[in-house]
């Protein structure tokens, strides 16, 4: 039982590690504008998601709790980038970002920026 114990101890780093992807082969955002770029006139979003096939901007007018009262699909850019522009002036709202990744859409996140 003991070698058995052993043996699942030295397979599972090499089953663990099939399963993650390659964060070397991930490109590197050199630029300075992640996160949001606020003006009266319109706001900014760009966010590093390499992984991602889709990702979405939710716009909410509370801080917690309630729907989404906008949404956007952001668009692929450099380096692994998502990006999208809202016109007007959105101060006081509260944004979160959700991405699809193989597939399934990953739960909503707030700027990490």
């Amino acid at each position: 039982m003991k070698k058995v114990f052993m043996l699942i101890g030295l397979i599972i780093p090499f089953i663990v590690k099939a399963q993650l992807p390659d964060y070397e082969s991930y490109p590197v955002y050199e630029g300075t504008d992640l996160g949001l770029t606020y003006s009266p006139q319109q706001s900014s979003f760009r966010i590093w998601s390499p992984a991602a096939e889709k990702v979405q901007l939710l716009i909410y007018a509370e801080g917690l709790g309630g729907t989404a009262i906008d949404s956007a699909e952001m668009n692929k850019s450099d380096s692994g980038t998502w990006t999208d522009t809202l016109q007007g002036d959105h101060k006081g709202k509260f944004y979160v970002f959700r991405a699809l990744v193989n597939g399934n859409w990953m739960s909503e996140v707030p700027d990490p920026y």
